[in-house]
C-alpha cells in the first residue's frame, strides 16, 4: 500500500527527529524542528491567501448583485416619487375647484379631481442579496468598513421610510378613501385620456376596472352631491380632506426624494469599486 505523500514525508521527518534524538545531536533535532515550523507557517499562509482570494471574489459578486438590487429600488422609489408629486398637483386642482364651485365648475370635474388623489401605492423596499448576507453573517466580506457601513445604514434608512408611508397610507389616505365612500358620491371614473402614462396608478387602476364592468353607465353621484348650494356645509369638510389627504403625500414625496438621493450616491460609490 502507497501512502499519501504527506503522510510519507511526516513519518521520515519524524523518524529523522528521533534517530537525531537518539544520537543527541542536538543541533540537527532543532533544524528539524525548524524545518517543521517553517512548513507549518507556509502552509498556513497559504491557506490565508487561498482563503481571501476566495473572499474577495465573493464580495465582488454580492456587489455586483447588490447593485442590480439598488437598480430595482432605484426604480421603485421614482414611481413612488411621481406619484406623490401627481397627488399634490391633483390636490391642488381639487382645492381649486371646491373653492370656485359657485362660478358654474362642472361637478364632475369635481369629482374627477377627488378621485385622483384617491388610493394608495404600497412602497415595497427590499434587496434579497442584502438580507441573505446580513442573515448568513456575511457583511464583513465588505472589506471597506465605511463602505460597510454605509450600506448598513443605508437599509436601515429603507425601513424607516417604509415604516412613515405605512403609517401615513394609514392615518391618512386610507380615510380619505372612506370618506369619498360614506358621502355617497361613488366612483368617479377617470376618462381614458387622463390615464395613459399616469402617475395616478391607484385611481386609474380602478377607473379601467370600472369602465370594463360598466361600461358607459354612470356608477356615480357627482351632480347629485356635489351641485349642493355654495354654503352647504359639504365643501367645507371636503376641503378639510382634500387638504389633509395632500399634507402627508408632501411629507412622502420629501423622504423619498432623500432616499433616492441617497441611492443613487451608494449606486454611484459602487460602481466606482468597479
Amino acid at each position: 500500500m502507497v501512502l499519501p505523500v504527506k503522510r510519507l514525508g511526516t513519518r521520515m521527518l519524524l523518524r529523522r527527529i528521533t534517530h537525531h534524538v537518539k544520537e543527541q545531536n542536538w543541533f540537527a533535532v532543532g533544524l528539524d524542528f525548524f524545518i517543521v515550523v517553517i512548513g507549518i507557517l507556509i502552509a498556513f499562509q497559504i491557506t490565508s491567501w487561498s482563503d481571501g482570494r476566495s473572499a474577495r471574489q465573493l464580495e465582488t459578486e454580492y456587489m455586483i448583485l447588490l447593485t442590480t438590487d439598488l437598480r430595482t429600488i432605484e426604480g421603485n422609489l421614482s414611481e413612488q416619487l411621481a406619484q406623490e408629486q401627481a397627488i399634490i398637483a391633483n390636490a391642488r386642482i381639487a382645492i381649486e375647484a371646491i373653492n370656485t364651485r359657485d362660478s358654474g365648475v362642472d361637478p364632475t370635474h369635481i369629482g374627477h379631481a377627488l378621485i385622483s388623489i384617491f388610493g394608495r401605492r404600497t412602497l415595497i423596499l427590499d434587496s434579497p442579496v442584502f438580507s441573505e448576507m446580513k442573515s448568513a453573517g456575511r457583511l464583513t466580506l465588505i472589506e471597506d468598513t465605511s463602505l460597510r457601513n454605509r450600506i448598513i445604514a443605508y437599509f436601515d434608512g429603507l425601513v424607516r421610510v417604509e415604516s412613515i408611508l405605512d403609517k401615513n397610507n394609514e392615518f391618512y389616505v386610507e380615510p380619505y378613501s372612506d370618506f369619498l365612500r360614506d358621502i355617497g358620491l361613488g366612483f368617479v371614473a377617470l376618462p381614458a385620456d387622463a390615464c395613459p402614462n399616469s402617475n395616478v396608478q391607484s385611481a386609474c387602476d380602478t377607473s379601467r376596472m370600472a369602465n370594463a364592468v360598466f361600461g358607459s353607465e354612470r356608477i356615480h353621484a357627482a351632480e347629485e352631491i356635489l351641485s349642493v348650494p355654495a354654503e352647504d356645509p359639504l365643501w367645507t369638510t371636503l376641503r378639510s380632506q382634500v387638504v389633509w389627504r395632500a399634507i402627508p403625500a408632501r411629507s412622502n414625496a420629501e423622504s423619498v426624494q432623500q432616499l433616492l438621493t441617497d441611492t443613487q450616491a451608494l449606486l454611484a460609490e459602487l460602481e466606482a469599486q468597479k
